[in-house]
Formats: structure tokens, sequence, C-alpha cells
């Protein structure tokens, strides 16, 4: 969840991508930038088991995003 950050310019998923080396598919997103900050929500799929998810939540959370894992049947 997008909760006011500052836009920076910096493509989040992409950078995480890079720096971490975690893949994540887009599965949905809703985003709106308002007054140089943005808005919304987006659902990742996140390959690579338990050590990538957690690592992908840290790196969003540091970043500014409320980010936590869903799990399907849980």
């Amino acid at each position: 969840v997008f909760n006011g950050e500052e836009i920076t310019g910096t493509p989040l998923i992409a950078r995480m991508a890079i720096e971490k080396g975690i893949a994540a598919n887009i599965s949905a997103a809703s985003t709106r930038s308002i007054g140089g900050r943005v808005f919304g929500s987006m659902l990742l799929g996140i390959t690579g088991g338990d050590e990538s998810v957690n690592t992908a939540l840290e790196y969003l959370n540091v970043k500014g995003v409320v980010a936590e894992e869903v799990k399907v049947n849980a």
C-alpha cells in the first residue's frame, strides 16, 4: 500500500529486482500521484520462496511502503 510517500522517479519494483535479485510479477495495481505523493495499492507475485518474500517485504517497508504477505487459503 502506497500511503502518501514522495515520488522519487525511481521505479521501485525494478530497483528491488536489481538490488535484491528478486523477481516480482505485478498482478494488480491501482496507484495515483497527488501533489507529488503516491497513493494506492499493488499486488505482487514473488517467486523464490519464503526467503525472497521476507527480503522483499523488508525492502518495501524500508522504502515507506506498507507491505504484507497474503497467502492463498491461509
